[in-house]
C-alpha cells in the first residue's frame, strides 16, 4: 500500500496501471488523468472523415473548429470564432437515466 503526508499531499488512484492502485500527490494538484483515449467498448474503428479513432457502435460529428463561426442547427452562424484554448470541458448525457442510449453533448469554455 501507499501511505501519503496528508499535511503536504493527497491520495488519488493511479490511472496509470501500475501495481500500487494508489499514489501520493502535491496538495492542490489534481490526479492526473489516464494515459491513452477513453472509450466505451472494447473495439477503436477509424473514422477516416475526421482522421480519429472512435469506439466501435458511436456516431461522431465535427461541431466546431478553432477560429471557424460555429454552425448552427438552423444553418446561421454564430458570429464568434470557435476559441483555441478551453480551459474546462464536460460531456453531459442528454438523458441522465439512460446515458448509453440518449446521446450526450460536449461544453467547452
Amino acid at each position: 500500500g501507499v501511505t501519503c503526508d496528508y499535511s503536504t499531499q493527497d491520495c488519488c488512484k493511479d490511472q496509470h496501471g501500475s501495481s500500487n492502485p494508489f499514489i501520493c500527490i502535491p496538495k492542490g494538484t489534481s490526479c492526473p488523468v489516464p494515459s491513452g483515449p477513453n472509450y466505451f467498448g472494447d473495439t477503436f474503428v477509424d473514422n477516416t472523415e475526421l482522421g480519429i479513432k472512435v469506439s466501435r457502435g458511436l456516431s461522431v460529428r465535427l461541431i466546431a473548429k478553432v477560429g471557424e463561426e460555429v454552425q448552427y442547427a438552423n444553418g446561421n452562424l454564430s458570429g464568434f470564432r470557435y476559441h483555441a484554448q478551453t480551459d474546462a470541458a464536460g460531456i453531459i448525457p442528454l438523458n441522465p437515466n439512460d446515458p448509453t442510449n440518449g446521446g450526450y453533448v460536449y461544453v467547452a469554455n
